[in-house]
């Protein structure tokens, strides 16, 4: 895989920093599932491989599992189920 300096460089990290600070909250989770969960990433609604940029109009804050399942959407992937510690699908 090809390094992308748009998302490691300063100026990404700077990016990143100034829009988890402004919205820290997942806006899939309160969307979707009406629950308030912390952002952890920084998710491009139109990914850079399909033409999107890094304008913030692009951007949303996600956690961790909302990024996994909307970058997997994406790029046409079934969600992956989650499994709970007794064995059985969540949600």
């Amino acid at each position: 895989m090809a390094h992308d300096k748009r998302k490691s460089g300063r100026p990404w990290q700077r990016l990143r920093r100034t829009m988890l600070a402004a919205e820290p909250l997942c806006r899939l989770c309160m969307a979707k599932h009406g629950r308030v969960t912390v952002a952890v990433e920084i998710d491009h609604e139109v990914p850079l491989a399909k033409g999107g940029n890094d304008d913030p109009a692009n951007l949303r804050p996600l956690c961790a599992d909302c990024h996994r399942d909307a970058t997997r959407a994406q790029f046409g992937y079934r969600p992956k189920p989650r499994i709970s510690l007794d064995g059985w699908p969540m949600e």
